[in-house]
């Protein structure tokens, strides 16, 4: 069996074409060398309802598949606003090590337990910087 992968703009495009053109999900699949599941699949949950009918469109179906994508995304840690200014600030004003960071925080707010790694990746990341930093 071969590897999955999603679907591309270009294949949503040709799926909506033959969509158009009258065609079942088996012509479908065969056009597009996909399964008819897939192509089933991809119809039911990207089309949208006009008038008494349901219509499909690619960059409907692209966009929503984008959007998808990224609510299933794991948020990063240091994306906590109220984390991340901490870290800032034990950093730049205490001039603590990414070790003591983690170690207290850990203790005294576990809520906000983060690792030295992590802060690591954010320093290397630039992730910490102020916004209007000039990056070069």
């Amino acid at each position: 069996m071969g590897r999955y992968t999603h679907l591309t703009l270009a294949e949503r495009e040709e799926i909506m074409l033959l969509r158009h053109e009258g065609r079942s999900y088996g012509e479908i699949a065969l056009a597009t060398g996909r399964d008819k599941s897939t192509i089933s699949r991809e119809i039911d949950r990207n089309s949208f309802k006009v008038g008494t009918g349901r219509c499909y469109r690619a960059s409907t179906a692209q966009r929503r598949y984008e959007e998808r994508r990224l609510a299933c995304a794991r948020p990063r840690r240091l994306d906590d606003g109220e984390l991340a200014g901490l870290v800032v600030r034990l950093i730049a004003r205490e001039r603590w090590s990414p070790e003591q960071i983690a170690g207290r925080i850990g203790l005294e707010r576990p809520d906000l337990a983060v690792s030295a790694s992590t802060i690591y990746r954010a320093i290397n990341g630039r992730e910490l910087d102020p916004p209007d930093l000039a990056r070069t």
